[in-house]
Parts: structure tokens; C-alpha cells; sequence
């Protein structure tokens, strides 16, 4: 069976290509050597209530012989004062693109708004422009900051399901006049109308976790596989749908509404900017988009990311003998604290299959509990010989969800290619 539907794979990818390559103007492949000499282009986007600038700063590939293909962009800072660990964050980032720009591939433009609130942010730190973690007071009430100075929500003030009231947690706030009554919300607005953006990424804080944005018509698919991309590589966990409480008038929505995919990334604290995690999700997303993780086959790791996650080994990782394999999975992928695994070569035939258990949790005194909806570590150990005399030495690692039932619709997998030797 699998032998077989691999090779209806292997034969619909030869019929795509075909078509592609015989139907299609040559195409233009995207070069994914660095950047090397690039630095940002600063401008102003527009200005807040009080007349403060809000500034933009864009990595433009072309400078340095790029093609400057897909655009993503990252803003910090529309809570202003409350959130002013993301302005800190954004500013760290601009810091280290300036320091590291190899690390953008030359088919990508990055821009960064590392504050889209300075009213707020001044009401905090009480500095124009940029600051650090060592500016902020301590005596200066946070919330006050997350309004701009007409006392409105910046992030409800924005063309989905908008209304002139909304909700922050069990406070009623201001959300404006009517969409894009403020400068600040205007200014995004215009940014993204005179761009052409493949994404955008806000940082805000504190529940630890990266969601999706949806408005009328449901989540965009690119915005889900994002999501999951900027999750895997941060460690934040996956959150489709934000279900809290009811707000209207985000930013985000408006966003999903035009078409636009867009993800929050709520930090962990009010104070801290958790500088590796978000710098491995701002990598990863500069692989997706710079076609390197799209060019080289992942399986179907983004799509099940919500339901299992590996940490060992990853996608098309070089394996031998002895395979350890670690990683998480909802307490439902389990069945009697276990799940069958199992190593194929290209053609689907089995090389080595065993039994991935359940481990002891730290937080729950060792305990292992399986029968939970929530991530359950998981560890396995597979034994192989390898044939040195076999056509390819690739595979697939297959971790296939118990089913006692044995229903069809209760089947699902998650498959990652791997390098045998």
C-alpha cells in the first residue's frame, strides 16, 4: 500500500512538473545567496495624535543584486506603554539585521514598525524615539499606555466587524469614531495598501503563543502554515483561533479580510523580549519565504504540528542505528500510553518499526498521563541495518496515531523524510 502510494506521488509530481515547465514562461528562480552588504531604509509611515513619528525601517534585497520577491513585515508596540517589551524587541531585531544582514535571503524584503503606538509608549517611558528595558519606570501605571492620546485601542479600530465599543479581558474600551479614525491605525492602513505584503507579524505580550487571525471568512490557509512555522521554531504553542474573549475592530482581522496573512505573537511577560525564541521564528519564516524550507520537502510536519511535534530528528536530518526519536503529541494520539512508528525507504517498504510511549511529565511528579487533550512527551527506539546496495538512501520516519478502532477516518500520520546511512 505504501509502496504504491508513494509511486502515485512520485508520478503526480512528474505530471505537475511537466505541465509547469511546458505551459509556463521560463520562470524566474529566486537567488538564495545572503545579502552581505544591505542596510535598512528609514522613513516615516505617518505620525500619532501628538505629532510623533511613526517609523519604518525596510531591508530591500535589490541594493545588494537581490530580487526582493516576497515582503514580509514585523511591528511592534500598537498597545504602546502596556506592551513595551515588543517596541524593545522590534528594536533589538532592526539592531541585528543591521549586524547580521547574511541572514536575508536576497529574494526577501523585511520591514520593520518597531513602534505603531508612541503616544503610548511616551506615556510610559516618557522618551522619545528609541529606549531600553532600563528606561522604563517602575512607578508609571502600564495600562495607561496601551491607548493612543484620544484614549482609543489602536487595536480595535480597524475595518473588521468593527464597533465603536469592544473589549479588552472585562474592561470595555474605546475603539474610535469608526475604522481608522486614528492616525496611528491610518498609518497602518497605507503600509500595508502601498505594499504588496506576503505577511505580517505582530509582537505583543504576555500569554506565550503565536495566533492565527481571522475575520468573515475564516482562516486564511498560508496564515495557518505561518503560524505553525513561527510556533515550531519558538517553541510558543499554536493558537488558531483567539477565544478569550470577543474583540472586534483587530488588526489582524482586517488583515485575514483584505488577504493578507497576519499572526500575533504574544510574548511571555510584560517585561521580558525572549530574544532566541523570537529570533528562531523570524529565521524560520525568512527560510519559508526565501523558498529554502518550501524547496526542500518537510512532509507533513506544519499540518500536523497542532497534533504532534518532533524534536528528534527533523525533516530530511541524516539517521543511523540506533534512531532515537523524541518529541510530543496530544494525549488522543495515544492509545494505552502508545503509538506505532515506523522507518520506510523511498519505495515504502519497511525498514525498522516499533513503539513510541508515553514519558513521565515533570510537572505532574513524573507521572505519565496519556489521557489528557494536552501535549504528552513521547520517546521511541528504532534498530536497523542499513543496505548499503539500495537505490537511494532516503526515507520516510512515519508516526501513525493509534487507531483500536480501526475506522479509516480515525487514521492520521505524520511523515517527515529523512538520510538514512
Amino acid at each position: 500500500m505504501r509502496r504504491a502510494i508513494v509511486t502515485s506521488i512520485i508520478v503526480g509530481i512528474g505530471l505537475l512538473l511537466f505541465f509547469v515547465f511546458y505551459n509556463s514562461p521560463e520562470p524566474v528562480i529566486p537567488s538564495l545567496e545572503q545579502t552581505g552588504n544591505l542596510k535598512a531604509v528609514h522613513s516615516i509611515i505617518g505620525t500619532s495624535v501628538e505629532g510623533r513619528n511613526i517609523e519604518k525601517y525596510t531591508y530591500l534585497p535589490a541594493q545588494a543584486g537581490g530580487s526582493g520577491g516576497a515582503h514580509i513585515a514585523f511591528v511592534g508596540g500598537i498597545h504602546g506603554g502596556y506592551e513595551w517589551n515588543s517596541v524593545v524587541l522590534a528594536y533589538n531585531f532592526i539592531d541585528y539585521l543591521d549586524q547580521n544582514p547574511e541572514v536575508i535571503p536576497k529574494n526577501l524584503t523585511i520591514t520593520v514598525i518597531p513602534s505603531a503606538n508612541p503616544d503610548g509608549v511616551y506615556k510610559v517611558i516618557g522618551k522619545e524615539g528609541r529606549f531600553t528595558i532600563k528606561d522604563v519606570s517602575k512607578s508609571v501605571a502600564k495600562a495607561l499606555g496601551r491607548f493612543n492620546s484620544n484614549k482609543v485601542d489602536l487595536n480595535r479600530n480597524f475595518d473588521c466587524k468593527w464597533q465603536p465599543k469592544s473589549m479588552w479581558q472585562e474592561k470595555i474600551v474605546s475603539a474610535g469614531t469608526k475604522p481608522f479614525s486614528e492616525p496611528e491605525s491610518l498609518a497602518i492602513k497605507r503600509f500595508v495598501l502601498e505594499n504588496n505584503l506576503d505577511a505580517i507579524i505582530f509582537w505583543h505580550s504576555q500569554s506565550g503563543a503565536v495566533y492565527a487571525s481571522q475575520c468573515e471568512s475564516g482562516i486564511l490557509p498560508e496564515t495557518l502554515k505561518i503560524m505553525n512555522v513561527y510556533s515550531i521554531a519558538s517553541g510558543y504553542r499554536a493558537v488558531p483561533s483567539f477565544d478569550s474573549y470577543q474583540t472586534t475592530g483587530d488588526v489582524e482581522g482586517w488583515l485575514a479580510k483584505i488577504g493578507v496573512p497576519a499572526i500575533t505573537v504574544e510574548l511571555k511577560t510584560h517585561e521580558t523580549i525572549e530574544w532566541e525564541e523570537n529570533l528562531a521564528g523570524a529565521k524560520a519564516l525568512f527560510e519559508y519565504y526565501g523558498n529554502k524550507t518550501i524547496n526542500e520537502n518537510i512532509g507533513n510536519e506544519l499540518d500536523k504540528s497542532d497534533l504532534i511535534r518532533l524534536d528528534n530528528p527533523r525533516p530530511n536530518q541524516v539517521i543511523g542505528s540506533p534512531l532515537i526519536i523524541t518529541g510530543e503529541a496530544r494525549g488522543y494520539w495515544f492509545f494505552e500510553a502508545s503509538f506505532p512508528v515506523f522507518l520506510t525507504n523511498w519505495d515504502g517498504l519497511i525498514i525498522a518499526q516499533g513503539i513510541a510511549t508515553a514519558q513521565s511529565d515533570p510537572a505532574t511528579s513524573g507521572e505519565v498521563n496519556w489521557m489528557t487533550t494536552e501535549f504528552v512527551p513521547f520517546k521511541a527506539t528504532l534498530k536497523f541495518v542499513v543496505d548499503k546496495n539500495a537505490y537511494s538512501n532516503r526515507g520516510f520516519l512515519i508516526l501513525r496515531k493509534d487507531n483500536p478502532s480501526g475506522l479509516p477516518e480515525n487514521d492520521n500520520a505524520l511523515e517527515i523524510p529523512v538520510k538514512i546511512f
